[in-house]
């Protein structure tokens, strides 16, 4: 069987969102543009709703940062052409903060009498 195979689990229930984000990185390791966009989607689908696990607002935001990256380059063959692949990663990939939730501030103390 290929890298999708069952072989290629992590360890994780398949309704792990993170199982799906690994998955993508590694095909994007292996130059495999399409499957590494679909299975960055599929992170992102069980990330809004249906993760066995909570998946916060950081960690969202940097799945769809890279799914958008991959969308560019998804239909290109990356080991014919490297260079235009790098090129559409690099315009997808920026410098980008993504800052934690603030905690919700307590009450005003009242005025000591």
């Amino acid at each position: 069987m290929g890298i999708g195979g069952p072989r290629f689990r992590l360890g994780r229930p398949p309704d792990d969102h993170r199982l799906h984000l690994a998955r993508s990185l590694a095909f994007v390791d292996h130059f495999e543009a399409g499957y590494a966009y679909a299975e960055a989607m599929r992170a992102i689908t069980l990330c809004e709703g249906g993760s066995v696990v909570p998946c916060e607002d950081a960690e969202h935001g940097r799945m769809v940062i890279l799914k958008n990256t991959l969308d560019r380059i998804k239909n290109m063959d990356m080991r014919r052409d490297p260079n235009s692949a790098k090129e559409q990663i690099i315009k997808g990939l920026r410098s980008t903060f993504v800052p934690r939730p603030k905690p919700d501030r307590p009450a005003d103390k009242p005025a000591a009498k």
